[in-house]
Order: C-alpha cells, then sequence, then structure tokens
C-alpha cells in the first residue's frame, strides 16, 4: 500500500515571499502543502541565507 505519492512529494513548489517578515539574511515564504481531510494547506517557512 502507497501512502504517499513520492513522484509529487519531491516536487520543488512554487513560493510566495511572506512580506510581513523579511529581514536582512532571512527569507520567510508561504508554499502549497499536501491537502488535509480534502482541504488545501499552505505552509510557512523560513530559510537563514
Amino acid at each position: 500500500m502507497k501512502i504517499w505519492n513520492k513522484k509529487e512529494l519531491y516536487k520543488t513548489p512554487n513560493i510566495c515571499l511572506a512580506k510581513e517578515f523579511q529581514e536582512s539574511g532571512v527569507k520567510s515564504f508561504y508554499y502549497k502543502g499536501l491537502p488535509y481531510k480534502g482541504k488545501p494547506t499552505e505552509v510557512y517557512a523560513l530559510w537563514y541565507a
């Protein structure tokens, strides 16, 4: 039994910068997550450069 579609899961998601929190050396963004109970989700992430 397969739980995850690995081909889809490992694709690089499109991101949208989170303008409410941008600092020097830090990028924050949102990307589309996996559906939860049939509803779309959005993930917030930080990247320290």
